[in-house]
Protein backbone atom coordinates (compact mmCIF):
# COMPACT_ATOMS: atom_id res chain seq x y z
CA UNK A 1 0.00 0.00 0.00
CA UNK A 2 2.91 2.62 0.86
CA UNK A 3 4.59 1.90 -2.46
CA UNK A 4 1.19 2.79 -4.20
CA UNK A 5 0.77 5.75 -2.38
CA UNK A 6 4.37 6.67 -3.07
CA UNK A 7 3.68 6.26 -6.82
CA UNK A 8 0.64 8.50 -6.30
CA UNK A 9 2.16 11.02 -4.68
CA UNK A 10 4.91 11.03 -7.24
CA UNK A 11 2.35 11.46 -10.27
CA UNK A 12 0.55 13.88 -8.58
CA UNK A 13 4.35 16.13 -7.89
CA UNK A 14 4.62 15.24 -11.95
CA UNK A 15 1.28 16.63 -12.53
CA UNK A 16 2.23 19.87 -10.41
CA UNK A 17 5.33 20.58 -12.16
CA UNK A 18 3.99 20.44 -15.34
CA UNK A 19 0.64 22.33 -14.48
CA UNK A 20 -0.90 25.29 -16.88
CA UNK A 21 1.03 28.85 -15.47
CA UNK A 22 -2.27 29.84 -13.62
CA UNK A 23 -2.30 26.44 -11.29
CA UNK A 24 1.48 26.80 -10.24
CA UNK A 25 1.38 28.37 -7.46
CA UNK A 26 -1.27 25.79 -6.09
CA UNK A 27 0.84 23.38 -3.48
CA UNK A 28 -1.79 20.48 -4.68
CA UNK A 29 -3.98 19.36 -7.33
CA UNK A 30 -6.69 17.44 -6.05
CA UNK A 31 -6.63 13.82 -7.69
CA UNK A 32 -9.43 12.08 -8.83
CA UNK A 33 -9.41 8.25 -9.16
CA UNK A 34 -12.89 7.48 -8.95
CA UNK A 35 -13.24 8.94 -12.19
CA UNK A 36 -11.67 5.91 -13.65
CA UNK A 37 -14.72 3.83 -13.30
CA UNK A 38 -16.29 6.49 -16.49
CA UNK A 39 -13.35 5.22 -18.63
CA UNK A 40 -13.16 1.59 -17.26
CA UNK A 41 -17.06 1.44 -18.05
CA UNK A 42 -16.44 1.91 -21.95
CA UNK A 43 -13.01 -0.48 -21.08
CA UNK A 44 -10.85 2.16 -22.32
CA UNK A 45 -7.48 4.04 -20.46
CA UNK A 46 -7.64 7.85 -20.33
CA UNK A 47 -7.26 11.46 -18.79
CA UNK A 48 -9.30 13.76 -17.55
CA UNK A 49 -8.39 17.63 -16.52
CA UNK A 50 -10.27 20.54 -15.15
CA UNK A 51 -8.95 23.75 -14.55
CA UNK A 52 -10.54 26.78 -12.72
CA UNK A 53 -9.84 29.37 -15.20
CA UNK A 54 -8.74 32.21 -12.49
CA UNK A 55 -7.88 30.44 -9.37
CA UNK A 56 -5.81 27.60 -11.30
CA UNK A 57 -7.65 24.88 -8.89
CA UNK A 58 -6.69 22.17 -10.64
CA UNK A 59 -8.73 19.02 -10.85
CA UNK A 60 -7.12 15.72 -12.53
CA UNK A 61 -7.49 11.74 -12.92
CA UNK A 62 -4.65 9.60 -14.12
CA UNK A 63 -1.82 12.94 -13.85
CA UNK A 64 0.45 10.79 -15.81
CA UNK A 65 -1.47 10.75 -19.24
CA UNK A 66 -2.29 14.55 -18.98
CA UNK A 67 1.09 14.69 -19.80
CA UNK A 68 1.88 11.94 -22.83
CA UNK A 69 1.64 13.46 -25.87
CA UNK A 70 -1.23 12.96 -28.65
CA UNK A 71 -1.92 14.42 -32.26
CA UNK A 72 -4.56 17.09 -31.67
CA UNK A 73 -6.77 15.86 -34.16
CA UNK A 74 -10.12 17.75 -34.64
CA UNK A 75 -9.89 20.11 -31.35
CA UNK A 76 -7.43 21.97 -33.58
CA UNK A 77 -10.15 23.30 -35.32
CA UNK A 78 -10.86 26.24 -32.60
CA UNK A 79 -6.79 27.23 -33.40
CA UNK A 80 -7.84 26.96 -37.23
CA UNK A 81 -11.06 29.00 -36.61
CA UNK A 82 -9.04 31.77 -34.74
CA UNK A 83 -6.72 32.26 -37.57
CA UNK A 84 -8.89 31.70 -40.51
CA UNK A 85 -11.02 34.54 -39.38
CA UNK A 86 -7.82 36.66 -37.96
CA UNK A 87 -6.32 36.76 -41.16
CA UNK A 88 -9.65 36.68 -43.47
CA UNK A 89 -9.22 33.50 -45.18
CA UNK A 90 -12.87 33.28 -43.64
CA UNK A 91 -14.79 37.00 -43.19
CA UNK A 92 -17.86 35.90 -41.41
CA UNK A 93 -18.31 32.48 -39.39
CA UNK A 94 -22.10 32.46 -40.16
CA UNK A 95 -22.36 34.48 -43.68
CA UNK A 96 -19.01 33.67 -45.38
CA UNK A 97 -19.96 30.84 -47.60
CA UNK A 98 -17.21 27.78 -47.55
CA UNK A 99 -17.64 25.98 -51.16
CA UNK A 100 -18.05 21.91 -51.17
CA UNK A 101 -14.81 20.88 -53.09
CA UNK A 102 -17.60 18.08 -54.81
CA UNK A 103 -15.67 15.29 -53.69
CA UNK A 104 -18.30 12.78 -52.34
CA UNK A 105 -17.06 11.21 -48.69
CA UNK A 106 -18.85 8.85 -46.58
CA UNK A 107 -19.33 11.68 -43.63
CA UNK A 108 -22.89 13.26 -45.76
CA UNK A 109 -22.95 15.84 -43.32
CA UNK A 110 -19.13 17.14 -45.22
CA UNK A 111 -21.18 16.69 -48.86
CA UNK A 112 -22.23 20.19 -49.09
CA UNK A 113 -21.40 24.22 -48.67
CA UNK A 114 -20.77 24.98 -45.34
CA UNK A 115 -20.39 28.64 -42.79
CA UNK A 116 -17.72 28.28 -40.43
CA UNK A 117 -20.06 27.53 -37.83
CA UNK A 118 -21.78 24.47 -39.35
CA UNK A 119 -17.94 23.39 -40.46
CA UNK A 120 -16.76 23.35 -36.95
CA UNK A 121 -20.24 21.64 -35.65
CA UNK A 122 -20.00 18.74 -38.10
CA UNK A 123 -16.50 18.99 -37.88
CA UNK A 124 -15.83 18.71 -41.60
CA UNK A 125 -12.51 18.26 -42.22
CA UNK A 126 -12.86 19.02 -46.10
CA UNK A 127 -13.44 22.53 -44.91
CA UNK A 128 -10.53 22.86 -42.56
CA UNK A 129 -7.89 21.43 -44.69
CA UNK A 130 -9.14 23.59 -47.90
CA UNK A 131 -8.67 26.70 -44.69
CA UNK A 132 -5.23 25.78 -43.90
CA UNK A 133 -4.64 25.68 -47.99
CA UNK A 134 -5.77 29.49 -47.91
CA UNK A 135 -3.77 30.28 -44.92
CA UNK A 136 -0.46 29.19 -46.13
CA UNK A 137 2.48 27.58 -44.25
CA UNK A 138 4.15 30.97 -43.31
CA UNK A 139 0.85 32.36 -41.92
CA UNK A 140 0.40 28.82 -39.77
CA UNK A 141 3.95 28.52 -38.27
CA UNK A 142 4.07 32.11 -37.30
CA UNK A 143 1.00 31.88 -34.97
CA UNK A 144 1.43 28.41 -33.66
CA UNK A 145 4.78 29.57 -32.89
CA UNK A 146 2.80 32.06 -30.80
CA UNK A 147 0.62 30.01 -29.60
CA UNK A 148 3.11 26.91 -28.67
CA UNK A 149 0.99 24.62 -27.05
CA UNK A 150 1.75 21.87 -29.61
CA UNK A 151 4.54 20.36 -30.60
CA UNK A 152 6.33 19.17 -34.24
CA UNK A 153 7.60 20.18 -38.01
CA UNK A 154 4.93 21.55 -39.97
CA UNK A 155 5.78 21.16 -43.80
CA UNK A 156 4.06 22.40 -47.39
CA UNK A 157 3.28 18.47 -47.27
CA UNK A 158 1.73 18.33 -44.02
CA UNK A 159 0.59 21.82 -43.79
CA UNK A 160 -3.30 20.44 -44.42
CA UNK A 161 -3.56 17.86 -42.16
CA UNK A 162 -0.64 17.59 -39.52
CA UNK A 163 -2.98 18.07 -36.54
CA UNK A 164 -3.68 14.73 -36.94
CA UNK A 165 -0.15 13.24 -37.38
CA UNK A 166 1.62 11.22 -34.81
CA UNK A 167 4.61 13.82 -35.58
CA UNK A 168 2.08 16.32 -34.57
CA UNK A 169 1.19 16.53 -30.13
CA UNK A 170 -0.11 18.34 -27.53
CA UNK A 171 -1.12 16.95 -24.13
CA UNK A 172 -4.53 17.41 -21.97
CA UNK A 173 -2.54 20.17 -19.34
CA UNK A 174 -1.70 21.96 -22.70
CA UNK A 175 -5.12 21.66 -24.09
CA UNK A 176 -6.54 23.19 -20.86
CA UNK A 177 -3.74 25.92 -21.12
CA UNK A 178 -5.13 27.29 -24.40
CA UNK A 179 -8.37 27.28 -23.43
CA UNK A 180 -7.67 28.95 -20.99
CA UNK A 181 -5.98 31.88 -22.81
CA UNK A 182 -8.91 31.54 -25.19
CA UNK A 183 -11.10 31.79 -22.61
CA UNK A 184 -9.53 34.94 -20.99
CA UNK A 185 -8.56 36.43 -24.05
CA UNK A 186 -4.95 36.53 -23.77
CA UNK A 187 -4.22 34.85 -27.04
CA UNK A 188 -2.72 37.12 -30.08
CA UNK A 189 -6.06 37.61 -31.77
CA UNK A 190 -8.47 40.11 -32.18
CA UNK A 191 -11.51 40.26 -29.01
CA UNK A 192 -13.99 40.22 -32.13
CA UNK A 193 -11.99 37.06 -33.45
CA UNK A 194 -11.70 35.38 -30.32
CA UNK A 195 -15.39 36.23 -29.53
CA UNK A 196 -16.64 34.34 -32.39
CA UNK A 197 -14.65 31.55 -32.09
CA UNK A 198 -15.85 30.95 -28.76
CA UNK A 199 -19.41 31.32 -29.55
CA UNK A 200 -19.16 28.67 -32.45
CA UNK A 201 -17.67 26.40 -30.49
CA UNK A 202 -21.06 26.30 -27.69
CA UNK A 203 -23.00 22.69 -27.20
CA UNK A 204 -25.40 23.93 -25.07
CA UNK A 205 -26.57 26.71 -22.73
CA UNK A 206 -28.61 25.21 -19.57
CA UNK A 207 -29.81 26.74 -16.31
CA UNK A 208 -26.90 28.45 -14.87
CA UNK A 209 -24.54 26.92 -17.32
CA UNK A 210 -22.77 26.78 -20.79
CA UNK A 211 -20.87 24.47 -22.16
CA UNK A 212 -18.40 24.88 -25.01
CA UNK A 213 -16.01 22.34 -26.73
CA UNK A 214 -14.64 20.45 -29.65
CA UNK A 215 -14.18 16.52 -29.60
CA UNK A 216 -11.31 15.19 -31.38
CA UNK A 217 -10.47 11.69 -32.97
CA UNK A 218 -7.12 10.16 -34.76
CA UNK A 219 -5.83 6.70 -36.45
CA UNK A 220 -2.60 8.05 -36.89
CA UNK A 221 -1.11 6.18 -33.40
CA UNK A 222 -2.16 3.08 -31.97
CA UNK A 223 -4.71 2.54 -30.46
CA UNK A 224 -6.39 5.57 -31.86
CA UNK A 225 -6.61 8.92 -29.42
CA UNK A 226 -10.37 10.59 -29.07
CA UNK A 227 -10.31 14.02 -27.43
CA UNK A 228 -12.95 16.37 -25.62
CA UNK A 229 -11.70 19.75 -24.68
CA UNK A 230 -13.74 22.87 -23.97
CA UNK A 231 -14.91 24.92 -21.26
CA UNK A 232 -17.85 25.24 -18.60
CA UNK A 233 -19.28 28.82 -17.34
CA UNK A 234 -21.52 29.27 -14.58
CA UNK A 235 -22.16 32.14 -12.81
CA UNK A 236 -19.74 31.23 -9.75
CA UNK A 237 -16.56 31.06 -12.40
CA UNK A 238 -15.56 28.64 -15.55
CA UNK A 239 -12.78 25.49 -15.70
CA UNK A 240 -11.58 24.61 -18.49
CA UNK A 241 -11.36 20.65 -19.55
CA UNK A 242 -9.44 18.52 -21.53
CA UNK A 243 -10.32 14.84 -21.93
CA UNK A 244 -7.95 12.46 -23.60
CA UNK A 245 -8.93 8.71 -23.94
CA UNK A 246 -7.50 5.25 -26.15
CA UNK A 247 -10.16 4.65 -28.56
CA UNK A 248 -10.03 0.32 -29.54
CA UNK A 249 -13.55 0.54 -30.89
CA UNK A 250 -16.23 2.89 -32.17
CA UNK A 251 -17.63 2.86 -28.76
CA UNK A 252 -15.16 4.81 -27.65
CA UNK A 253 -14.71 7.10 -30.33
CA UNK A 254 -19.15 7.28 -28.51
CA UNK A 255 -18.06 7.89 -25.16
CA UNK A 256 -16.06 10.97 -25.47
CA UNK A 257 -18.57 13.51 -24.56
CA UNK A 258 -20.12 11.45 -21.73
CA UNK A 259 -17.31 10.80 -19.80
CA UNK A 260 -16.40 14.42 -20.03
CA UNK A 261 -20.25 15.03 -19.01
CA UNK A 262 -19.90 12.29 -16.45
CA UNK A 263 -16.54 13.57 -14.71
CA UNK A 264 -17.97 17.16 -14.55
CA UNK A 265 -20.67 16.32 -12.47
CA UNK A 266 -18.93 14.49 -10.54
CA UNK A 267 -16.74 16.81 -9.83
CA UNK A 268 -19.70 19.38 -9.11
CA UNK A 269 -19.03 21.68 -12.37
CA UNK A 270 -21.96 20.98 -14.48
CA UNK A 271 -25.39 19.83 -13.64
Amino acid sequence: MSSLRSIAAIAVTTFLLNLPAVAQSLDTAQEHPELGAFFADVGTAGTFVAVNVHTGAAHVFNPERATQPFPPASTFKIFNSLIALETGVVRDPDTHVLKWDGEVRNNAAWNMDHSLRSAFQVSALPVYRGIARQVGLERMTGYLSQVPYVSGDVTARTLDIFWVLSSYTTTALKQVEFLRRLYLNDLPFSQSVMDAVKDIAVVEHGVGYVLAGKTGYTTDVTPGAGWFIGWVEREDGAYVFALNLDVHDRSHVDARVDIARQSLQALNLLP
